[in-house]
């Protein structure tokens, strides 16, 4: 009877313990989920932003590999007029007109390495999970043109 019962404890052991295993790895699935669908929103509206900017410049903001949302690109400005500074700002004060995105608000870990010479753009990223339309994990390239598979440039 005592023989039993280990054996019956053991089963049990490891059936909890193979159910705790799924658990984690289903739970690990769905943040990795969560963040690519997190990005994707966020380049989208980054790429919304920058639209408008074009609309409003005629030309994207300048930069060189500038990480979105950190140091000197925590904003998208455009400015009241022609002679007024515009393009990406350290913050909101520093904007003397629109706000367009505010850049550093983004609930993403993953950077976005925006470059342009004003009359197109380029930001990289790395999708950590498959999502959608994007059915591979790793680089992709954002351009006014849309988003592929890859490293920009």
């Amino acid at each position: 009877m005592k023989r039993f019962l280990t054996i019956t404890n053991s089963i049990f052991l490891v059936v909890v313990l193979a159910l705790s295993f799924a658990s984690i790895v289903s739970i690990n699935k769905i943040r990795a989920v969560e963040e690519s669908a997190a990005l994707l929103v966020y380049v989208s509206e980054a790429r919304s932003a920058l639209s408008v900017f074009m609309a409003e410049r005629g030309v994207y903001p300048n930069g060189e590999r500038l990480i979105l949302g950190k140091e000197n690109a925590a904003v998208l400005c455009v400015g009241e007029d022609n002679n007024t500074v515009s393009g990406f700002f350290s913050s909101a004060q520093e904007c003397n007109g629109k706000v367009v995105m505010r850049l550093n608000e983004a609930a993403v870990t993953t950077p976005l390495l925006y470059s342009s010479k004003g009359s197109s753009y380029s930001m990289d990223f790395i999708l950590a999970h498959p999502l959608g339309a994007y059915k591979i994990r790793g680089d992709y390239c954002a351009t006014e043109r849309g988003i592929v598979v890859g490293r920009c440039g």
